[in-house]
């Protein structure tokens, strides 16, 4: 029996190929023994831990900005508000109390409110509609200054301005002022028509917070957490008094919709925690399990009355954190619940929201990959025999296979494909052998040859290209006329002739400049060529979009009105005469004193002109009747 087959496994005879691949698997065995032998339950558990507080901080900050987005848009909102109210408090006419009346009107309880038709729709003078602004002052209110009737028509109408913006976001946007008055706009509600004409507003506790007398500091103020009827929706209000040089002046507020940013708060948790959000004096906005009752309490439920043990215990862990937090977000490990609570500040009305992470979630997740590294462990050895197969494969047999695909391609004169690296080759970092030194000495070659081709072709284009722009900029020399700039009578004719064959709607306009012989013999020729300029310059300038001013030859010229109905052309036409007339360029060789021009106009009609000639024919002849008729005129219905 031939045993020649053994000795070579037992003593290869290795060549520089064969000891990198022996190499490579004994380095990739000692690797994965060493992975598999540190893999211990203690350090996974460690691992699962830090990335449950590494995910929980994250989400509790994640939630945090995206909860607090529209709290800052309310901010934002009120800060423009007052900027320009104070703008125009400062820079609208003294006067405008006189408006007053236009505005406002007193019902027959004394109370004063906006006219109902600012709240149904009215055209205002600038022509801009206005709508769902309501406005109340109570019968309490029994003197108006006429800075109060002022600042009333001021308010009404940076409410009617901004409130259309806002009411996608917001409830609604209202201001009041410490007149116990109260501007609004609300879609759903014309409340300062409904009002009770004897409402003192300032008594409330909302309007209340923003009078000096109750608010010194004059800072922002968010109400409390309240289910509002009219709007069938939980709503905080936030409100930012305005003074004017120490004299509180207006209160814009915004009132938050808060359903669906609740329900937020509560259904987007991570997997097995669940959230929760308290007021910093301990009443609980939102909870899983709780807001039945907390809806039942009209938004106002202290976690004193719960009777919750639970939560009362998470309540007193974060009270005290909450007042270290400066936008960040903290963890607690909570020993008691066996938990983790992260806990940071919402923006805005300053609530805290927290995240209940069971730590036995963190077991159950050790365990899991305490049992993958077991059966990673049984793999093993089947990873090592696939090794073999891999390395194999991957060091020497796909190499071989790129390194024939780019014969393939030179054979066939492909020399960019290789030297741009469209078709890849075995790269010489990872094969540092005999595949390497060749892929790189073929690779090279490639280069040397597309470089040269492209050298070539790149000298080609830019003859190409030169050769093109020589080409357009003496088309563009013949097609237009050196004196004046616009398009001469080649272009002209190149234009009419195409116009005709596709039966085109277009209209001609054939003018000439009155008396010009007299002009030149008067002013002498030089001052003739200006004169034409600027005739040719202001028909360019005047003749629209869709006109080509063409000059037809001496002083006459053409205008050509593409794609445009008869009548439009023919008022351009006019207009474009008269345009010249005011220009009142002196001629004292014409009966008028001033340069004029006479024209006729033409609109192509198929039946009417077979060619070029035939429209141009009747175009020149109403030309004719112009000159005839007393010239610096129009004419197109005349009687040839």
């Amino acid at each position: 029996m031939d045993s020649s087959w053994l000795k070579g496994l037992i003593r290869p005879k290795f060549n520089t190929i064969t000891s990198e691949i022996v190499m490579k698997i004994i380095i990739g065995s000692f690797i994965i023994t060493l992975i598999s032998s540190g893999i211990a339950y203690g350090y996974v558990y460690q691992r699962s831990e830090d990335l449950a507080l590494s995910q929980l901080k994250d989400f509790t900050t994640y939630k945090i900005k995206k909860d607090s987005d529209i709290f800052e848009l309310a901010k934002e909102n009120l800060q423009i508000f007052e900027k320009e109210f104070l703008t125009n408090y400062e820079t609208a006419p003294p006067n405008l109390y006189e408006e007053f009346d236009d505005f406002y009107f007193k019902d027959e309880f004394g109370a004063t409110r906006l006219r109902r038709e600012y709240f149904d729709g009215k055209i205002l003078k600038d022509g801009i509609s206005q709508k769902y602004v309501s406005a109340f002052i109570s019968n309490r209110r029994t003197e108006f200054s006429n800075e109060l009737k002022r600042r009333l028509i001021l308010g009404y109408q940076l409410i009617a301005r901004m409130g259309p913006g806002t009411s996608n976001r917001f409830a609604n946007l209202h201001a009041t002022l410490p007149e116990n008055a109260i501007i609004l706009y609300w879609a759903d509600e014309p409340w300062g028509l409904n009002a009770k004409p004897g409402l003192d507003m300032t008594a409330g506790a909302v309007v209340k917070a923003s009078l000096q007398a109750s608010n010194p500091e004059r800072k922002p103020v968010w109400s409390g957490l309240y289910y509002d009827l009219t709007a069938k929706d939980w709503m905080i209000t936030y409100q930012r008094p305005v003074d004017y040089k120490g004299k509180h002046v207006i209160t814009p507020s915004h009132d938050v919709y808060l359903t669906s940013l609740i329900n937020d708060f509560i259904t987007e948790s991570m997997d097995g925690s669940y959230n929760m959000v308290i007021s910093m004096d301990g009443n609980l906005i939102a909870h899983p399990d709780k807001l039945d009752e907390i809806k039942k309490n009209d938004g106002i439920l202290h976690i004193s009355k719960l009777n919750d043990p639970a939560i009362q215990h998470i309540y007193d862990q974060v009270s005290n954190v909450s007042q270290l937090l400066d936008g960040g977000v903290k963890v607690i490990v909570d020993k008691k619940l066996n938990a983790f609570i992260s806990v940071g500040k919402i923006e805005g009305p300053g609530w805290l929201f927290l995240t209940v992470y069971p730590i036995g979630l963190i077991a159950d997740s050790a365990q899991t990959t305490a049992f993958i590294v077991l059966v990673s462990g049984l793999t093993f050895l089947i990873v090592i025999i696939c090794m073999v197969y891999v390395i194999v494969r991957s060091s020497v047999l796909y190499p071989f296979q790129l390194l024939k695909q780019a014969v393939v391609m030179i054979s066939k004169g492909n020399y960019s494909a290789v030297a741009l690296g469209n078709v890849q080759l075995p790269e010489p970092e990872l094969h540092k052998n005999e595949i390497g030194l060749f892929s790189e000495a073929f690779r090279k070659m490639s280069q040397e040859i597309h470089n040269s081709n492209q050298l070539l072709e790149t000298q080609v284009e830019e003859r190409t290209r030169e050769l093109a722009v020589a080409n357009d900029q003496l088309k563009q020399l013949i097609l237009l006329d050196g004196l004046t700039g616009v398009n001469n009578r080649r272009s002209f004719d190149e234009d009419i002739e195409q116009l005709i064959t596709e039966q085109a709607l277009f209209c001609i306009m054939l003018c000439d400049i009155d008396f010009f012989k007299n002009y030149n013999d008067a002013y002498g020729h030089d001052r003739g060529d200006s004169v034409l300029k600027t005739i040719t310059a202001s028909l360019k300038k005047n003749c629209g979009e869709t006109g080509r001013v063409y000059r037809f030859g001496g002083e006459e010229i053409a205008v050509i009105f593409r794609n445009t109905e008869q009548t439009i052309a023919y008022e351009l036409s006019l207009a474009l005469i008269r345009g010249i007339a005011d220009l009142g360029m002196k001629h004292g060789g014409s009966p008028l004193e001033i340069v004029t021009i006479s024209a006729g106009f033409e609109s192509f009609d198929p039946a009417k002109h077979k060619d070029a000639s035939a429209l141009i024919q009747d175009v020149d002849r109403k030309l004719y009747v112009s000159k005839k008729n007393g010239k610096n005129r129009l004419t197109f219905l005349a009687s040839l």
